[in-house]
């Protein structure tokens, strides 16, 4: 989660939104998995789920809330944590949510050392033969209906 009223990029990514659709951009959680996700698959150079899920363990990137990691031991997420009060807007907290004239203004922030307990789950990953008994079998342009040149990476 986020606060709407922090500092960076997350302040221009709502106005366009808002801009373009008349509505909130509500889901920062969201573009959080994402990041996580597109740079997993960029630290394993593949799409293959195993590799994604072993370069995500212990992988810190940028979102909304500054640098967060996931934890490899239990894959949660440790990021801040933002205590809000719902206020009217003012200038230190001018995001309008819901064109109601009030915000969550921003109490107080929390860092993930603060706040982050010791990981007590043990996860059974599964071996690449386990989950990939048969390597797939190769995909070429012309076994894909519509497809007109060349073969698509896997």
């Amino acid at each position: 989660y986020s606060n709407p009223n922090l500092p960076g990029v997350l302040q221009s990514l709502q106005k366009g939104f808002r801009d373009k659709y008349k509505q909130d951009f509500s889901v920062p959680a969201t573009y959080t998995g994402l990041a996580l996700l597109t740079a997993a698959m960029t630290k394993a150079h593949s799409t293959e789920p195993l590799k994604v899920a072993s370069a995500m363990e212990g992988l810190k990137f940028h979102t909304f809330n500054g640098e967060v990691t996931l934890r490899a031991a239990d894959h949660q997420l440790l990021q801040p944590i933002y205590v809000s009060d719902w206020q009217p807007v003012s200038p230190a907290n001018p995001y309008d949510v819901e064109n109601t004239g009030y915000t969550f203004a921003l109490e107080h922030t929390y860092r993930p050392a603060q706040t982050t307990l010791p990981a007590q789950c043990t996860m059974q990953r599964p071996l690449m033969t386990e989950v990939y008994p048969v390597k797939p079998p190769k995909v070429t342009a012309s076994a894909v209906p519509g497809a007109s040149q060349g073969t698509p990476s896997r």
